[in-house]
């Protein structure tokens, strides 16, 4: 799965990248913040142990004529964090921030789409209009559905970090804003190309998984697949 989702990653953001190529300027950097190569980078980033996030670091116009020019850079991060959290002071914040009954027992698994995200090369997912949203939904509702039908045991939720959309816009569920950065402060620390994912166990396991996916894919490929759960985390 992850190899397609990197092929379809690379082959939208190749296209991206040249259309900005005239105004864009960038460079890279390993998960300690040193500059590296291009093809460093890539080759780092194609394994099973790197993500990435981009970002824009400034816009300054051009000495020599009106376009203005940014620099961006890709920053290589974990690919998955796997550590113990408390699963039931969760549940109780989860149910009380969107009014959702879960189960003690249950797994929660969140889907997060970080601000200021430039998955796909658009610089502006923080204005998305009311049309990207009904996309969202569009999109999203149908696999909710089904995730609920045939996962009882797990409660799925998609969050957005503040600031992406207005909260006013997301009084449906599953979708909800992180208004008071709970989520991002205590799980989704690192911002991810393409948002990342969290599956949390009612053994207070948690794993979190950062770049481009889809949250029905991550419960069969990560929370239905035991062996492959426990290889991150070996004792």
């Amino acid at each position: 799965m992850k190899t397609f989702s990197l092929f379809l990653l690379i082959t939208v953001t190749f296209f991206s990248f040249k259309l900005n190529a005239q105004t864009e300027l960038r460079t890279w950097v390993d998960e300690n913040g040193k500059s590296i190569s291009e093809n460093v980078f890539n080759e780092k980033w194609r394994t099973d142990i790197y993500s990435r996030w981009d970002y824009i670091l400034k816009e300054a116009p051009n000495s020599s004529d009106s376009i203005k020019k940014s620099l961006r850079i890709a920053k290589l991060i974990p690919a998955y964090t796997a550590s113990t959290t408390n699963h039931k002071k969760w549940v109780e914040f989860l149910s009380t921030e969107t009014n959702t009954p879960i189960k003690t027992n249950n797994t929660i698994v969140i889907s997060f789409m970080h601000k200021d995200d430039l998955c796909g090369g658009t610089r502006n997912h923080n204005t998305t209009p009311d049309k990207k949203l009904r996309a969202y939904k569009n999109f999203y509702h149908p696999i909710f559905k089904k995730l609920k039908k045939k996962n009882p045991e797990v409660t799925p939720f998609m969050f957005f970090e503040k600031g992406v959309f207005l909260n006013t816009s997301l009084q449906e569920t599953p979708f909800f804003s992180d208004e008071k950065n709970v989520l991002k402060r205590g799980i989704f620390n690192i911002p991810a190309l393409c948002g990342s994912y969290a599956i949390i166990k009612p053994n207070n396991q948690i794993l979190v998984i950062n770049g481009e996916s889809r949250i029905d894919y991550i419960i069969e490929e990560y929370l239905h697949n035991e062996e492959y759960w426990n290889t991150f985390f070996k004792q």
